[in-house]
């Protein structure tokens, strides 16, 4: 009761804190994330050209044209983020010089003669490597018909603004390209830089002739070379690096010895199954169904298993990171080449394909029954090439037909009968008329059961606890430096630059975790120093298991434009060193011929033949384009001053020219030069017209 009456003295005091945290969540509410009170939703995810690009139009094209793939889900939206980007400055470009797509031609690029390179890339022929006209000439006759099915809609229309996009990029990268010009004189200049020649002589001052520790590099000097060099340094974005640990990890001993065991325990059984297709199923093993001759099977056991009878089973064995046991279904005589016949329907969905088959169990009964012949119903049924010949398809090698019609010509079908067969193409009735046989090569029909060799929970909870408690000790990635010095094995690297948009870190997958790091290295409260506080776990595409587990903290944020020289010293340090080096030696051989300096430091004055703006190479002291550059530069019988290059200071002198000729063929060498620049042009043209305007990047609010 006491409690009860000290609680009500102090209502007032409770029913404030709770206001004022009500208040707290409403204001956080409205100024947080994509939606406030004031403003409504915000799914903008970016803006350029006076366009903004819609978050729900954004995943809307993702679904249409990723639905069902396994593609990297980051590299994809990678890919979209360019494509609207691109495709609002292309439209704001072309409208301003009149450019547009008519539908003649639209249509021309989707099904004529000259395809768009959108079409030309999806749409192939898997067994010819063809363009699929056939899958074209269907799909026009649909959308002329309004018969196309309705989930190919949506997807038919946004393949049609990439067509249009890709387009009008080409229209408007070819007409500046088009206008560029190179005029005889620019043409001679080229030949001339192209194709003249100097001798001359060096001498060289190596920069080890100056000891590291007389040759101090202050950070002016870092700060100078930056400066000097801006265009290789300068950054048109903020970027931000990452301390980071990564725990691998690895199957311990007993997690293999537990997997072997397991598939030891099913060799008994697999061999007495009656059923191998049920016992196959039942313990996730496989079979294709086909004979494998021995070069079809790879691996250091394909003598093991073509030694084995038919139901032995062999294993376990070890092959690529999996412990397999395999067992031989049956052998046979493969031939070399079947001549086969066929009739096919088409079918593009499930009940077509049905309503294909019925048709066909028609046929066959007919043929069966012998009312009618093979050639008269695949002349009047058969829908492709070969109705006219009856249906027949002539002699083919092994895998010369896409896999289930190949499957069934070459091993399941005997002679002469008739079967179905289901394709990409549709469904076939499939008759065998002849095989034939010259290697007399047996194979074997094969079954596996693999079983990953894989870490198991407690091997993956051992790692993560020593992640967490390094995690759970230290607060700064400074206290984590320090303490790791104690630590064998354990690395701390150092990540590339990273955007703000990135989702890889090299050497760790691309997952979500990789971009959440990112994400919280980006926050705006976030320090140099700072460390996660969080174990992220990382499992490879393809697996089921943690392969690896993360632990992060900020190393540094590098504003966009120049880097300061404590970002850059670790990286630049020797390099501006041999430039105070440098420095030091032109002061002592200023003014001195090349014999005095040869002199000086005990060096020769070294020959070179025929040096040109090609040709920069010094042999064994190698490449020194600032020495030759001189040399060209100096005229007959001067001395260079000192040269700053790669390898140390030089000293050029005795320069003598050799002749040119006059070129050959004034047109051709003007179009090879216009040639090249206008190559350079178009694979540079979309990200110089890009760096034209001001885009508005948001994505790393929504991912």
């Amino acid at each position: 009761m006491a409690i009860i009456s000290d609680i009500r003295k102090r209502s007032g005091i409770i029913i404030g804190l709770i206001a004022l945290a009500l208040a707290g969540f409403l204001l956080m509410d409205m100024t947080s994330g994509n939606q406030s009170l004031f403003g409504g939703n915000d799914f903008t995810v970016g803006k350029v050209a006076g366009q903004k690009i819609d978050w729900k139009e954004f995943l809307q094209t993702e679904e249409i044209l990723y639905q069902g793939s396994t593609a990297d889900v980051y590299g994809r939206r990678a890919y979209l983020w360019s494509y609207f980007i691109e495709k609002a400055i292309i439209e704001k470009e072309a409208k301003t010089l009149g450019l547009s797509v008519s539908i003649p031609e639209l249509k021309e690029l989707e099904f004529g003669s000259n395809l768009s390179p959108i079409i030309s890339g999806r749409f192939i022929n898997q067994a010819t490597g063809q363009v699929d006209r056939e899958n074209l000439n269907r799909i026009q006759e649909q959308i002329s018909s309004n018969t196309m099915e309705a989930q190919l809609r949506p997807y038919w229309a946004t393949q049609e603004k990439e067509i249009i996009k890709d387009r009008l990029q080409s229209k408007l990268s070819n007409m500046v390209s088009k206008a560029m010009y190179s005029p005889k004189w620019l043409a001679e200049e080229d030949f001339k830089e192209n194709n003249s020649t100097f001798n001359f002589k060096f001498v060289l001052v190596p920069y080890t002739a100056i000891p590291d520790t007389e040759a101090e590099v202050k950070d002016s000097d870092i700060d100078a070379y930056i400066k000097e060099n801006a265009g290789q340094f300068k950054q048109a974005f903020e970027t931000r690096k990452l301390d980071y640990i990564a725990f691998n990890v690895v199957p311990a001993a007993s997690d293999s010895a537990m997997i072997m065991k397991e598939l030891d325990d099913l060799i008994a059984p697999f061999v007495a199954a009656e059923n191998d297709t049920t016992f196959l199923e039942a313990n996730m093993g496989e079979m294709d169904g086909t004979y494998k001759k021995k070069a079809d099977i790879t691996g250091d056991f394909t003598e093991s298993l073509f030694g084995l009878k038919n139901g032995d089973v062999l294993g376990p064995y070890v092959e690529g990171g999996f412990y397999k046991i395999t067992k031989v279904l049956d052998r046979k005589m493969i031939p070399d080449s079947v001549r086969s016949r066929h009739i096919l329907l088409p079918a593009k969905n499930a009940d077509e394909a049905m309503a294909a088959q019925v048709r066909l169990d028609s046929i066959k009964t007919e043929l069966q029954a012998g009312r009618t012949t093979f050639e008269a119903m695949a002349l009047q049924f058969s829908q492709d090439g070969s109705a006219s010949s009856g249906g027949d398809l002539g002699y083919v090698g092994l895998n010369g037909m896409v896999k289930n019609f190949n499957d069934m010509i070459f091993y399941k079908a005997e002679m002469n009968t008739l079967n179905t067969v289901f394709t990409e193409f549709g469904v076939h009735l499939v008759q065998v008329t002849d095989r034939k046989y010259i290697t007399k090569e047996s194979g074997i029909s094969i079954a596996t059961i693999a079983r990953e060799i894989a870490p198991s929970d407690a091997s993956q909870n051992e790692v993560y606890e020593k992640a967490f408690d390094l995690v759970s000790k230290f607060k700064t990635t400074d206290e984590l430096k320090e303490a790791i010095k104690e630590m064998p094995g354990v690395i701390l690297a150092t990540s590339e630059p990273l955007k703000e948009n990135d989702y890889l870190i090299a050497g760790i997958s691309p997952t979500t975790e990789v971009r959440e790091i990112v994400r919280w290295a980006y926050a705006d409260d976030r320090e140099v120093g700072d460390f996660s506080g969080e174990v992220y776990a990382i499992s490879n595409k393809d697996a089921f298991y943690t392969s690896k587990y993360v632990i992060a903290g900020l190393n540094s944020i590098n504003p966009k434009g120049l880097p300061s020289a404590k970002d850059k010293r670790q990286e630049l340090e020797a390099i501006v060193r041999n430039r105070v080096k440098a420095k030091l030696i032109t002061d002592k051989i200023q003014g001195k011929t090349a014999a005095e300096v040869a002199t000086m430091y005990s060096a020769q004055l070294q020959p070179v033949q025929e040096g040109s703006f090609n040709n920069t190479n010094l042999g064994e002291i190698g490449e020194e384009p600032a020495v030759v550059a001189t040399a060209i530069g100096l005229g007959t019988g001067k001395t260079s001053k000192p040269i700053r290059g790669n390898a140390g200071v030089f000293v050029v002198t005795e320069v003598t020219a050799n002749a040119v000729n006059d070129m050959m063929d004034d047109n051709m060498f003007r179009n090879s030069t216009q040639s090249f620049a206008r190559r350079n042009y178009q694979n540079n043209f979309m990200s110089k017209l890009t760096e034209k305007y001001d885009v508005k990047d948001k994505r790393y609010k929504f991912f």
